[in-house]
């Protein structure tokens, strides 16, 4: 049952754009109102690898990987191959970091994926070998408490590893020499990674402050 009470933002669907835009407005001190038409949260990210793009970003300088703003800025614009909108880029380069940040400091966990590189990496310029792929750190579903059943969890995905384990343990072909005992636990612990992962980080940064 919805409250009769005014809401100052309304949010169709419950994917990451939705759950960022609804935990944004509600650490800017406005009521968000999320409305998803399935019958389980999450959308389309839960079956996606939940990986985030942002150069210069301040997880990369701490981890020592060097960015500047102008190879960011080179490397989209060869990806554009000439159909940049030099606004929209320039937006995206400008706030990406700060809103990396800012989902942080709301508890939301990232780490750089490493031993993923940027595209035509060595080719491109401004490419760089690690540090602007970031995803979340695993989350068990049991921590959602009263939310846990209420995601959606794919079954065609492994999510109980992070993308960076996944590259580390050979891909997903190899899934036969993955260790069973650590994959027996991480399902015993519900554990969840990339796309699924990141729902339900910013569904319990949104449940409960961030320590």
């Amino acid at each position: 049952m919805i409250s009769s009470d005014p809401w100052d933002v309304i949010i169709l669907g419950s994917g990451v754009a939705g759950l960022a835009a609804a935990l944004a407005a509600h650490e800017l001190g406005l009521r968000p109102l999320v409305l998803e038409k399935a019958s389980r949260l999450g959308g389309g990210t839960v079956s996606s690898y939940g990986l985030i793009w942002v150069g210069h970003n301040h997880l990369a300088h701490a981890a020592g990987h060097h960015d500047t703003r102008d190879e960011v800025i080179a490397y989209m614009r060869f990806l554009g191959g000439g159909s940049c909108d030099d606004t929209r880029m320039s937006a995206f380069v400008e706030h990406s970091p700060a809103a990396l940040r800012f989902f942080e400091q709301c508890g939301v966990r990232f780490h750089v994926v490493r031993g993923l590189t940027d595209h035509y990496y060595g080719k491109s310029p401004g490419s760089h070998a690690v540090g602007r792929s970031v995803e979340v750190d695993l989350i068990s579903g049991f921590d959602l408490g009263d939310w846990h059943e209420r995601v959606a969890v794919p079954d065609d995905v492994p999510c109980f590893v992070t993308m960076e384990e996944q590259i580390a343990w050979g891909g997903i072909n190899s899934f036969s020499h993955w260790d069973p005992d650590v994959v027996r636990e991480r399902k015993h612990q519900d554990m969840r990674g990339k796309g699924l992962g990141l729902i339900c980080h910013f569904l319990r940064a949104r449940c409960e402050p961030a320590a």
